[in-house]
């Protein structure tokens, strides 16, 4: 055995004393974190540190969310939790307020989402537009000369995925509380911080999709028709027709 392989070991020794002298259920939710840290069902991110596995799972908790789907879509960035944009999404469609979506044009060199925010104080539903080019992707530095980036092999989805998250986040900032506002850092660390979320969320983004394999297009939006045919919520084009959009 190495000194790293025994530093290792002992580290983890130590961590389980820490872990049983816990009391009760904290104890019992600690051990399941060290369980999940030294797996390989984790992001790499949180391979080894029990400590940030708990917290994940805690947070997710806080919204709902179960601890697997936690740890695979929330990201800690500058010591705060960030869910990532498709978790966003989905915590933000089975939100009271949400009255659908809409893909206006998505193409290899332009995506343009449309989100719905039916709002009931003022009961007037609101339309929060995002978008995103590939020109944008090159100045932010997205786009990679290697062949395997996500960018590279799933360049329209991941248009999508960035332009829908800009929608989904302007529509619904109360979805997640763990994100920085603009009222809590001056302009440069809120770029800083921006940037530093927008490569966080495409690695998550970008790990989904190698497991899933790419999706079609075609069936996300055909997914997306049956859903809202089957749901109460209000759809985009009656909003048009009886209600003022601002």
């Amino acid at each position: 055995m190495t000194i790293a392989e025994r530093k290792k070991v002992g580290a983890g020794k130590a961590l389980a004393v820490k872990t049983q002298e816990l009391p009760g259920k904290l104890g019992e939710l600690m051990a399941e974190a060290t369980i999940l840290a030294n797996s390989r069902v984790v992001p790499l991110a949180y391979i080894g540190k029990p400590e940030a596995v708990f917290a994940v799972i805690q947070y997710g908790k806080e919204l709902g969310i179960g601890p697997m789907t936690a740890l695979q879509n929330i990201a800690f960035i500058n010591g705060r939790p960030s869910l990532g944009s498709e978790l966003r999404s989905a915590v933000a469609h089975k939100h009271p307020e949400y009255a659908g979506m809409e893909i206006v044009e998505s193409s290899e060199k332009k995506c343009v989402v449309k989100v719905y925010r039916k709002f009931r104080m003022m009961e007037v539903v609101s339309c929060f537009t995002g978008s995103f080019t590939i020109e944008e992707a090159q100045r932010a530095g997205l786009l990679s000369r290697s062949s395997d980036s996500a960018w590279s092999k799933w360049t329209k989805r991941m248009l999508f995925h960035r332009a829908n998250a800009f929608a989904h986040q302007d529509a619904f900032p109360d979805v997640d509380t763990g994100v920085h506002t603009d009222e809590e850092m001056t302009p440069e660390q809120f770029a800083k911080y921006t940037e530093e979320y927008i490569k966080v969320d495409d690695r998550i983004v970008s790990e989904n999709l190698e497991r899933a394999g790419k999706p079609k297009q075609e069936d996300f939006v055909k997914n997306l028709n049956r859903d809202e045919d089957e749901s109460p919520k209000i759809a985009p084009k009656r909003i048009r027709k009886t209600t003022k959009l601002v």
